[in-house]
């Protein structure tokens, strides 16, 4: 399990002190006003806070509760009604991704994650209400993953999000102390929002740590930036951080100042001095060796095999291999692959044993027989055909 802390963005505590501070003060205002009111200190009301402003906040709060009451019904019913929740009989691999970062974060409750129909836009945002966490994923931001098999990039997403739930970003109570900055005039606006960046900033960083990929974890910050499926693969990173060098500073902080997030090339900037600041590293399934091999497709679609730092040998004679591929298996070797553990990178190779019609990355690409090739969670490979398919996770 990571440690939230040690990954936040240095001043993420700081602006929120601030916040919570004045924050504080305020509802402390609130509340001796109320006190006042209620207890009938008429002269005491009149001296400190004139009739009518009382009357009004107190309108004011009723207000806003019953409007938050409201959104929250009307959101659920919109977002039940008119997409599709992921679940362990929907889209099984999205959820199990899920459920994964969530544990490795220490998060006792999953957010429910949804898929919803936004045309065009790429997007993904992480709320709380009372009741229940979300995590709201617009179809083309799935898409622009899938479809280019980017399935570490749909992590970084997916990471980042959740990482929003578990360092309390959306927690109510946090977001409620800190509402009443928002009544201060510039300072307390510009407040709020340095703070939201810096939550931004925060999540980055633990999408990163949960990825294990830099370079996947900056890709994922770009193609939100392109948003082009037949682009995003190829984008140039460093030309994209490059950009950050082609306008002045201070008008680049002007446009940042007032948005709850940061420019996608500081983003992408912060996040690979970061990266390369610290490393990434190892994650505790895998520094502990506790991987997996998960089927995709075929025989043993659905089913998940153990590896725990031993090696597989997959195919279908049952004397050669320790996965055996059963069925209507004709294409498959009777030793196909293996998959082997290295103690010194900690990580597993997928090896063709010279099988008659070849292993296979999800990419299309033919392995060499006897040729070890480094897989890393998430990669996916098949054998001989996309029918009998199998992808490397860890747990």
């Amino acid at each position: 399990m990571i440690d939230i802390d040690m990954y936040r963005y240095e001043r993420e505590p700081i602006y929120f002190l601030m916040c919570a501070i004045l924050g504080g003060m305020l509802w402390a205002l609130v509340i001796l006003a109320g006190v006042v009111s209620v207890a009938g200190l008429h002269i005491l009301t009149f001296l400190l806070f004139p009739h009518w402003l009382v009357t009004a906040f107190w309108s004011l709060i009723l207000v806003i509760l019953l409007s938050w009451w409201i959104g929250r019904e009307y959101f659920k019913a919109q977002i039940f009604g008119n997409c599709i929740r992921v679940s362990e009989t929907q889209y099984p691999e999205i959820y199990k991704t899920v459920t994964d970062l969530a544990k490795e974060m220490g998060m006792v409750d999953i957010p429910y994650v949804f898929i919803v129909p936004e045309k065009g836009q790429i997007n993904a945002y992480a709320l709380r209400f009372i009741g229940h966490a979300y995590v709201v994923m617009y179809a083309a931001l799935v898409d622009l993953m899938l479809k280019r098999n980017a399935t570490r990039e749909l992590r970084m997403i997916l990471g980042h999000e959740l990482a929003h739930h578990a360092a309390g970003h959306v927690s109510i109570l946090k977001n409620y102390l800190i509402f009443p900055v928002l009544w201060v005039p510039f300072l307390g606006f510009l407040m709020h929002r340095a703070y939201f960046r810096a939550c931004e900033l925060t999540a980055d960083r633990i999408g990163m740590i949960l990825t294990g990929d830099l370079e996947a974890a900056s890709r994922a910050l770009t193609s939100l930036a392109g948003g082009c499926e037949s682009l995003s693969s190829q984008t140039n990173i460093n030309s994209f951080l490059h950009q950050e060098r082609e306008f002045i500073t201070f008008f680049g902080f002007l446009n940042d100042v007032v948005s709850t997030h940061p420019r996608l090339t500081r983003r992408a900037n912060m996040l690979d001095a970061f990266g390369k600041t610290v490393g990434i590293p190892a994650r505790a399934a895998e520094a502990l060796g506790q991987w997996q091999l998960y089927g995709v497709a075929g025989p043993l679609a659905g089913k998940a095999v153990a590896l725990e730092q031993g090696g597989l040998i997959i195919g279908r004679d049952a004397r050669m291999c320790n996965l055996v591929i059963s069925g209507d298996s004709g294409q498959i070797s009777k030793k196909h692959c293996q998959l082997r553990f290295d103690s010194v990178t900690r990580g597993f190779y997928l090896e063709d044993c010279g099988s008659t019609n070849g292993t296979f990355l999800a990419s299309g690409q033919k392995l060499s027989p006897g040729v070890p090739h480094p897989l890393r969670p998430g990669d996916r490979f098949y054998l001989a055909n996309p029918e009998v398919a199998f992808e490397l996770r860890a747990r």
